[in-house]
């Protein structure tokens, strides 16, 4: 006889087994309504802005010796009351698109989904072709190419100091500076700098000399 591993347990009814087959929920998105020419027209034009401005900022910095990015963040909106198909904002596989923040903005007409991304040069044809594909490439099916995706997005525009602002927007400092504590991206490590805005002044933006250096862990 085998012996009692759990004496102190005590079993009254054995457990058992039935058949189980899982309700299949059919979940439908809540995408606007758009003209589909149209529509791809103006975001391509959009995202085309994006990338000019983004071009003019860099040559800006390098004429005056200021350090650049090998990249652009970039804010993707849904229209208010309607999603934003934040999933299609990264590219899985190259990993080099990064989503960095989902914000919600309400309104009058409902929630507004808020996307900012981070597109390297590399990849900056990217969401410009997959606009292009759903103007005038079809699936198997006869839906326009990336539907669902490009119907969700309603502007996009050059990421601002909001678009990283994930508290509540009623916080971010306006017309009296306040410390923040602004988490950066460096070279292997993460910097702390504290600074505040103020949208009265020239210099809307200053540092401290305190700081915190982190090395990042690889996954």
């Amino acid at each position: 006889m085998a012996k009692n591993r759990y004496p102190h347990l005590f079993l009254k009814d054995w457990a058992k087994s039935s058949s189980y087959t899982a309700l299949r929920q059919i979940r439908h998105k809540k995408l606007p309504e758009i003209k589909r020419t149209s529509h791809a027209d103006r975001l391509h034009r959009q995202l085309s802005n994006v990338w000019d401005q983004s071009n003019r900022i860099s040559q800006d910095r390098n004429a005056i010796a200021l350090p650049t990015r090998d990249g652009t963040y970039i804010e993707f909106r849904g229209s208010a009351g309607y999603e934003l198909l934040t999933k299609s904002l990264e590219d899985m596989r190259s990993k080099r698109i990064r989503l960095c923040n989902i914000r919600q903005l309400s309104t009058s007409d409902g929630n507004q989904v808020m996307a900012t991304i981070f597109i390297p040069n590399s990849k900056k044809g990217y969401f410009l072709r997959r606009i292009s594909e759903y103007a005038e490439k079809q699936t198997k099916k006869g839906m326009p190419r990336h539907n669902d995706f490009v119907r969700s997005i309603e502007d996009i525009q050059l990421a601002m100091l909001e678009s990283f602002w994930t508290d509540p927007p009623e916080l971010l400092p306006a017309k009296e500076p306040v410390w923040c504590e602004v988490w950066l991206p460096g070279h292997g490590c993460v910097r702390l700098y504290i600074g505040y805005r103020c949208k009265q002044r020239p210099r809307p933006v200053a540092l401290s000399s305190l700081g915190l250096r982190l090395p990042l862990l690889s996954s």
